[in-house]
């Protein structure tokens, strides 16, 4: 089950895929993530491999402008939609079915406060993403990205905060406020 853990949506489940086709950010997770976060109100958050929708619904109710969602599986794009209409989030989100590094390499630099990146385990650019994440982010933003403990290990910079979870390792990038 996936739910919203905080904010004006708390509760809510969102609908999820069935079998192990996407791994959802779990709660204990998403919970650390928010709570280093902090205050997100206003901010313009991009979700890369937004799989359920889970982080960007969750930066929405707590507070965040707008979400961008960017999947290349239509199968994902359909249950964000689901998920977004649910929740009624139409007017606060944007969705594209486009490969993220694609979609990251014609984006200007701060149009997006907050970047969300949770690829499948097995991807193989993410040397890339990050740097091409870090590249569009404003001074001020913050790029949080879940991958594997095999893959946090070959990242070209070094986030500001780690956090592991079993396999699963959280690198937050932030820059300054």
């Amino acid at each position: 089950m996936v739910r919203i853990i905080s904010g004006t949506l708390r509760g809510n489940k969102l609908a999820n895929f069935t079998g192990n086709d996407v791994r959802p950010t779990s709660d204990r997770i998403k919970e650390w993530i928010f709570n280093v976060l902090g205050n997100i109100e206003g901010s313009k958050v991009l979700d890369l491999f937004a799989g359920t929708g889970n982080l960007g619904i969750e930066a929405i109710s707590r507070g965040a402008e707008s979400v961008t969602f960017v999947d290349r599986s239509s199968k994902s794009l359909q249950l964000i939609k689901k998920n977004v209409t649910l929740m009624k989030l139409e007017n606060s989100v944007e969705i594209q079915r486009k490969d993220s590094l694609k979609f990251i390499g014609k984006k200007n630099k701060g149009e997006f406060d907050l970047i969300f990146a949770d690829p499948p385990y097995s991807y193989s650019d993410s040397s890339r993403l990050t740097l091409g994440v870090i590249n569009i982010l404003p001074q001020s933003g913050t790029f949080v990205y879940e991958t594997s403990m095999k893959v946090s290990q070959n990242l070209p910079i070094e986030p500001g905060r780690v956090k592991k979870f079993g396999e699963t390792v959280i690198n937050i990038y932030r820059g300054e406020n």
